[in-house]
């Protein structure tokens, strides 16, 4: 059984969450997407997927708490990671310029470095979520119009099936051991 455990500010993360535990159920493998604050640890999940909203360039304090307290059980187990923000590796809820530019900056990947090494995971992928302008001060609001950017649905789903599929491939691969440190 696979468990996907997720932090979630306004429900995109969970939404796609879910999408993986049907993706990876469609494919033959069982899979349960629960949100970390309901979960004590792993227990007896045979491998793991992670993930969490990002705000401020950081992954929710639920979701850093949850791999905190559970790192050394996510270091026996195939762990994969993901994270939810305002730029995803392929989508984004802004232009290409700005978008490179949030892509590179170092905040964001030092943080889910620290989050790669700590729980010996095979991977990170950062996906765009979906932004409602409520849900953002009115100076998130500016800033997000300033850089070009437009609130809606940015999170693409076929990244999130290629992505999920590749999680699909290593685990029928034989990916039942966790990384090598």
């Amino acid at each position: 059984m696979i468990l996907i455990a997720y932090a979630s500010a306004h429900g995109s993360t969970a939404e796609i969450a879910a999408h993986m535990a049907v993706r990876l159920q469609n494919a033959g493998l069982p899979a349960v997407a629960a949100p970390v604050h309901t979960l004590g640890g792993i227990g007896t999940y045979n491998a793991a997927i992670v993930g969490s909203a990002v705000h401020n360039g950081a992954w929710l304090p639920e979701a850093n708490s949850f791999v905190e307290s559970n790192r050394a059980q996510l270091r026996t187990v195939p762990c994969w990671l993901f994270s939810v923000g305002s730029v995803g590796e392929r989508s984004s809820f802004f232009g290409p310029g700005p978008s490179r530019i949030i892509r590179d900056a170092q905040e964001v990947r030092s943080h889910t470095s620290l989050l790669v090494n700590a729980t010996g995971a095979r991977g990170h992928h950062a996906f765009a979520g979906a932004i409602d302008p409520k849900d953002w001060s009115a100076l998130g609001n500016v800033f997000l119009r300033a850089l070009g950017g437009r609130p809606g649905d940015h999170r693409s789903w076929p990244e999130i099936d290629d992505w999920t599929d590749t999680v699909i491939a290593a685990l029928r691969n034989g990916a039942t051991q966790p990384r090598a440190a």
